[in-house]
């Protein structure tokens, strides 16, 4: 059940992040990971994003620095490149970016393969909050962007 006080808390104004949605993606190395907004000190949990699978440190993910890292066995679904970045259109479902085709999605394609985080950190400020933040989306969107053009 959904605890609407914790998720509508300010992740700025807590030392607590409460189900930080990720979207977990191989790099051009073959490791499957995502980026958390801050640095973690304790895992709390890890679930899928209707939180019905619960997922374990060291079983199906480690942590290094902020980012979220899949093991070899996981059970965690992670995305490839491909899977955004496609060669041809799929009418209603990408649209022309560079010399590919973009896929997006508004129902639960994205969602359903999403996870779940909740950990403690640090307490942030909001300058801190939003650094973090368009860095975390520069970072996605320009290596994409950089992958595509190559």
């Amino acid at each position: 059940m959904l605890n609407f006080e914790k998720l509508f808390t300010p992740v700025w104004d807590t030392d607590i992040v409460y189900d930080e949605s990720l979207m977990m993606l191989f790099d051009e190395n073959g490791v499957a990971k995502a980026p958390l907004l801050f640095q973690p000190i304790q895992i709390i949990g890890v679930t899928d994003s209707k939180g019905e699978n619960t997922y374990e440190e060291n079983v199906d993910y480690t942590i290094k620095g902020r980012e979220l890292r899949l093991t070899e066995n996981s059970r965690i679904f992670a995305f490839k490149r491909e899977d955004f970045f496609l060669d041809e259109e799929i009418e209603g479902r990408s649209f022309p970016m560079f010399d590919k085709h973009l896929r997006f999605s508004e129902g639960d394609f994205l969602i359903s393969r999403q996870i779940a985080v909740t950990y403690t950190c640090k307490k942030a400020n909001v300058k801190a909050f939003a650094r973090n933040w368009r860095i975390r989306f520069c970072q996605i969107l320009f290596q994409n962007c950089a992958t595509v053009k190559n």
